[in-house]
């Protein structure tokens, strides 16, 4: 602080200890004092500002690693589930540090579960599949084979459709039984 009448600085009190006149802050000692107020700010501010630059760095990285990875969408609901379940164990092994990164693999996640259900929803068992396809069967041969040629393809056709329910039947059970083990592997 230095007193405005003789121009005599001192650190403490509110006199000045060589004439006794009254400190008053004037704008100059506002100034110094905010200067060292304002150089730690600025630093805080800085870093404050290099973290956001960082973060924002790696979020377009993990973002372009994301993207580089794909996410299928194939019809076949056994071909999208495999290639999901390979797709989101590459973007794991990845490491994503960021929000954006890890909200991500929260959404493969989900989709895998929501491909999980609808399959589980969507299919027979097995055995279920067999008993429909041998009563269907049994009521083409009865009812169709004994009619005209027409008649007896027609038969075949929907024997064949019958016996396929058992192949996706067998098919969407194996994946079920895929997606489960991969869930326990990666304790989902």
């Amino acid at each position: 602080m230095k007193c405005q009448n003789c121009g005599t600085e001192f650190e403490e009190g509110l006199f000045c200890p060589e004439c006794g006149t009254k400190w008053i802050e004037s704008d100059i000692d506002k100034k110094n004092l905010s200067d060292e107020n304002s150089d730690q700010e600025n630093e805080d501010a800085l870093r404050r500002a290099n973290a956001i630059l960082e973060e924002y760095n790696d979020v377009e990285v993990e973002e372009e690693k994301i993207k580089n990875l794909g996410w299928n969408n194939s019809i076949d609901d056994a071909e999208r589930v495999r290639i999901r379940m390979k797709q989101l164990e590459e973007a794991e092994k990845l490491e994503l540090k960021t929000s954006l990164g890890q909200k991500k693999i929260q959404e493969m996640r989900s989709d895998l579960k929501q491909d999980y259900l609808k399959i589980k929803k969507d299919t027979l068992s097995v055995p279920a599949a067999i008993i429909t396809t041998v009563v269907g069967s049994i009521l083409c041969m009865y009812f169709l084979l004994p009619y005209g040629t027409v008649k007896k393809v027609i038969g075949i056709v929907i024997i064949i459709g019958l016996v396929n329910n058992i192949y996706e039947a067998w098919k969407n059970q194996k994946i079920l039984r895929e997606i489960e083990t991969f869930w326990q592997r990666k304790k989902m």
